[in-house]
């Protein structure tokens, strides 16, 4: 069977390129840190960046981490931003910038130009339907933090019809960091997933 391996940006990623054939689809998320790509087969087919303007314009510029780790991306590799402008602006409608001498809040959207960067660069970015998003939160019964990239792409291609010949497997999915992300409600839905043999966990005798 075909598989669709996510691969996240934990401490817990291992080398797994004994797991992983060419016929799989890699995907990873934001900034894979270097020690994730050699022991994970190296390749990246769909890359999610989160695209909200206080973490995308660190990333869209020239010389930034993401556009050094960009360009050792073959062409091939979709992008997909999980946050259409409109619900970015339901979510998240502001962020703040300080400086030295005061806190200002600005527009959290952009999409236009991010998607305009990234396609000059020559490749294909995608953004999501805010249904999916919904859709997603609903799942784990949550409504007020927001969706993990990881969590929002499993959650993509799951559901997605064009996948359905596809097994998904996850690895190094660890349920931490950022304190406004619902850990412990990804964590109960992604174990019942597994649990239920709809996804699986690689290597194969890792638990989540």
């Amino acid at each position: 069977m075909k598989r669709i391996i996510l691969i996240a940006n934990s401490d817990y990623v291992y080398d797994i390129n004994n797991h992983i054939s060419n016929n799989d689809v890699i995907v990873r998320f934001n900034i894979p840190k270097n020690s994730t790509i050699q022991p994970t087969g190296n390749r990246t087919d769909y890359l999610f960046v989160a695209n909200t303007c206080d973490l995308a314009n660190k990333k869209f510029k020239k010389n930034s981490k993401f556009m050094k780790f960009t360009s050792a991306l073959s062409t091939d590799t979709k992008i997909i931003f999980p946050y259409s402008d409109n619900l970015i602006k339901k979510i998240n409608p502001d962020w703040t910038k300080k400086n030295l001498f005061t806190t200002v809040k600005k527009p959290n959207w952009n999409n236009i130009y991010y998607k305009e960067f990234i396609e000059n660069h020559g490749f294909t970015v995608s953004i999501l339907d805010e249904n999916i998003y919904w859709d997603a939160i609903n799942s784990i019964h949550n409504s007020e933090n927001i969706l993990s990239t990881g969590f929002l792409a499993l959650y993509y291609f799951l559901t997605n019809p064009n996948f359905n010949d596809f097994k998904i497997c996850l690895h190094g999915f660890s349920f931490e960091g950022w304190a406004g992300h619902n850990w412990t409600g990804e964590k109960e839905y992604i174990t019942q997933l597994e649990k239920d043999n709809k996804i699986c966990i690689l290597p194969l005798n890792k638990v989540v």
